[in-house]
């Protein structure tokens, strides 16, 4: 009589892995020059780009200063106004606040007219 002997299947052999090849460093790859219209373009860019934004604070700083003078022309009509007894003082006083301020703000769209022009080379 034989006797069965309890044999363990043959385990699969673990894959040897193959050498792992370094993975390209960005840094050592050369990068390809742009084309030369590139850096014109770029400079072209860079140099409307700076023009706008020194436009944009002139219009800026203008703007401030205008509102600034309007602020303290309407508080100086508004005192004014209050130490006034006589009710024809008080509406030609109005009238003189309302003239002054359509004159100031038309000569501050004439400035403001006058950079946004000279910004974008308009004489």
């Amino acid at each position: 009589m034989t006797r069965a002997v309890d044999v363990a299947p043959p385990k699969p052999a673990a894959p040897v892995a193959a050498p792992a090849a370094a993975p390209a460093s960005l840094i050592a790859t050369p990068l390809p020059r742009p084309p030369e219209f590139a850096a014109i373009a770029s400079t072209t860019v860079m140099t409307q780009t700076l023009a706008m934004a020194k436009a944009f604070g002139a219009l800026q700083a203008s703007m401030l200063d205008h509102a600034c003078a309007e602020l303290k022309a309407t508080l100086g009509d508004v005192e004014t106004l209050a130490r006034t007894d006589s009710a024809a003082d008080a509406v030609a006083l109005q009238a003189k606040a309302v003239r002054r301020s359509y004159e100031s703000y038309s000569e501050h769209l004439k400035e403001l007219a006058r950079i946004a022009s000279k910004a974008i080379g308009r004489p």
